[in-house]
């Protein structure tokens, strides 16, 4: 099953956007976020849902994570909406994390760091 080969892929990545360079890289890569908007379906594995969340809210550790999330951010908003609620609840949890980085993206500029 694919979801068994992608699920160690998210998780490296989501520590990974957390080094500059690998941030910087997967930002560029203007077709990322379609791959990662199919993990956030509501028939994908809850796991690879959580991953992908916790993956996007990590893009925040850097300025252009940041500005690659911000840019498609009404997207992907539209998408984590169709999520069923309240579903499971490790993915209950991940989902306030990209909306709280939105959030307090100005706190950011002044050294303010989560990391999941």
């Amino acid at each position: 099953m694919l979801s068994e080969v992608v699920f160690p892929v998210l998780d490296v990545a989501r520590l990974a956007v957390r080094n500059a360079g690998v941030n910087a890289s997967l930002s560029s890569e203007e077709q990322l976020v379609y791959g990662l908007e199919q993990w956030l379906q509501s028939d994908a594995p809850v796991a690879c849902q959580m991953l992908t969340l916790r993956l996007l809210s990590n893009f925040f550790s850097h300025k252009q994570g940041q500005e690659f999330v911000l840019e498609q951010v009404d997207r992907l908003l539209s998408t984590v909406r169709q999520l069923p609620f309240p579903g499971n609840k490790n993915t209950q949890v991940c989902i306030p994390a990209p909306r709280h980085r939105l959030l307090t993206k100005d706190k950011r500029d002044q050294n303010f760091s989560l990391h999941y």
